[in-house]
């Protein structure tokens, strides 16, 4: 099964280009990676009704919080599109591709989530958030409750 991001140029019609390549950024006094990714499919399925679409209606940049690379916090800048569905029987004109690496509508990767409950489960919420900030991620004590809350 070929890899769901692929780094290639040219997806979409009048944007510009994005390949993997990082940039160096300062967050919270801490140097951080940016990466710039796409993923590299031809179609993909509607996740209403299934059916496969190939026609890109637009793109929409999404900043993901990622773990830590070399002690360096990494935050993914995925160009992610938006298809038209074919089905006429489809309550939905169009969708987002999905990715299997992070849920639709969040703000870090499923891997980062996982380690901030596994670091929130032995402490405090505020001494789990100070600990996450210095060595993984830019994270509060109400995002690590949230995180808690949905887990249970």
């Amino acid at each position: 099964k070929p890899s769901p991001l692929t780094f290639r140029r040219g997806l979409c019609p009048g944007r510009p280009t994005c390949e993997w390549w990082p940039n160096v950024m300062r967050t919270s006094g801490r140097v951080a990676r940016d990466y710039s990714v796409e993923s590299g499919r031809e179609e993909t399925k509607c996740p209403y009704c299934g059916q496969t679409s190939r026609q890109v209606h637009s793109c929409v940049s999404r900043k993901l919080k990622d773990l830590p690379i070399q002690g360096k916090k990494v935050i993914l800048c995925l160009r992610q599109r938006k298809y038209f569905c074919k089905n006429k029987g489809c309550k939905y004109k169009t969708f987002a591709e999905r990715f299997d690496f992070f849920d639709p509508k969040a703000t870090k990767t499923q891997r980062l989530q996982q380690e901030i409950l596994r670091v929130s489960l032995t402490q405090s919420s505020v001494a789990a958030s100070r600990y996450l900030r210095a060595s993984v991620a830019d994270v509060g004590k109400s995002t690590i409750c949230n995180l808690l809350k949905k887990g249970r």
